[in-house]
């Protein structure tokens, strides 16, 4: 899967951010110069990551103030040309660019689909060493503030159910919060 494929498949957890609140953090993005032929990608979506203020308002994080591109950089600086563009659709993730690329790379043959949380089994070796409590606390305010969570839950189908492969501790929080549906990609066995 590449970048493009990505943002298709989530193009639904898109959010408008105002692009002055939009920070290059990555040395990638700040070494980087623009071919002049350079035009926007057919969904010229960026995917972006909060820059948590550390400001709480009863115990959950308030929403991020800024935060720094992760990918699509071409994009940005052409958005960013334009004096007239105030506002750019983003994904937002927690993951900085390495880790989000290589997990791109990761779902080759996947699709994504909502799926109950109940129909999804944790393996037993899971179950045997959970996620860390600050983990998962983080996942759910990531929810609490975006609506949806940094990345979907990686699954393998099996008879009409699904086995957890990854987001164990995305899992624990939706079913704390008594979400219904997560998105997931279904990988092959």
């Amino acid at each position: 899967m590449n970048l493009q494929q990505y943002i298709k498949n989530h193009i639904a957890e898109v959010t408008p951010i105002p692009l002055e609140k939009i920070a290059l953090t990555e040395r990638l993005h700040l070494s980087g110069q623009l071919p002049e032929n350079a035009e926007l990608s057919e969904f010229p979506v960026l995917v972006v990551r909060p820059i948590l203020n550390n400001r709480r308002k009863n115990g959950r994080y308030l929403a991020a103030e800024n935060y720094a591109l992760v990918c699509n950089w071409k994009d940005y600086m052409l958005q960013k040309s334009d004096p007239d563009c105030r506002n750019v659709y983003c994904i937002i993730t927690d993951c900085y660019r390495r880790k989000f690329m290589q997990t791109i790379r990761e779902i080759n043959s996947t699709k994504s689909k909502r799926i109950l949380t109940e129909q999804i089994t944790v393996p037993v070796e899971f179950m045997k060493t959970p996620p860390n409590e600050q983990k998962i606390e983080r996942a759910e305010e990531f929810y609490s503030v975006y609506g949806h969570f940094d990345m979907p839950v990686t699954v393998k189908e099996y008879g009409g159910k699904y086995l957890l492969a990854d987001g164990y501790a995305r899992l624990i929080a939706a079913r704390r919060m008594k979400i219904s549906y997560v998105l997931a990609d279904i990988v092959e066995n």
